[in-house]
């Protein structure tokens, strides 16, 4: 483990055991004559922690299966528009995942940008205009076949 890793778990049992910003610097300070943790050693901070866990932290590990945690969808016009034409896309049954994170795949693809939140408006017209024209030619197969 290293400082980081050490600090934010000191933190993290600050908030389990629901002390107060006070009560937390009052107790580092009683353990290690510092009343914050930034400056101190390794060690200091694993002492820190077993004083912690005395208190009654409890490191929880996240279950294998847990759900990663969900970015918020880029809200814009346009990104409602390359979503609008993904799913299109996907009940013509020529993209097998209507996930957002496949049409992510497919925008870094044409972009080198996996995320829609950081695409230009240029960038994101391209792709919606990508997305249409490969919708189109879908339909003028579709209109070839049934001839």
């Amino acid at each position: 483990m290293n400082r980081k890793k050490a600090i934010q778990l000191i933190h993290i049992a600050k908030d389990q055991l629901g002390w107060s910003d006070c009560l937390y610097r009052d107790n580092i300070e009683a353990w290690t004559k510092q009343r914050s943790c930034k400056s101190l050693p390794l060690s200091k901070l694993f002492e820190v922690l077993q004083h912690l866990n005395a208190c009654g932290f409890k490191i929880r590990a996240k279950p294998k299966n847990a759900p990663k945690t969900q970015r918020k969808l880029s809200a814009d016009n346009q990104a409602k528009k390359m979503r609008s034409l993904w799913l299109q896309l996907h009940d013509e049954g020529v993209v097998r995942d209507s996930s957002e994170s496949a049409l992510g795949h497919w925008v870094k693809r044409q972009t080198d940008i996996e995320d829609l939140h950081w695409l230009s408006t240029e960038q994101k017209q391209t792709c919606i205009e990508s997305l249409k024209g490969w919708l189109a030619r879908i339909k003028r197969q579709q209109l070839k076949a049934r001839d």
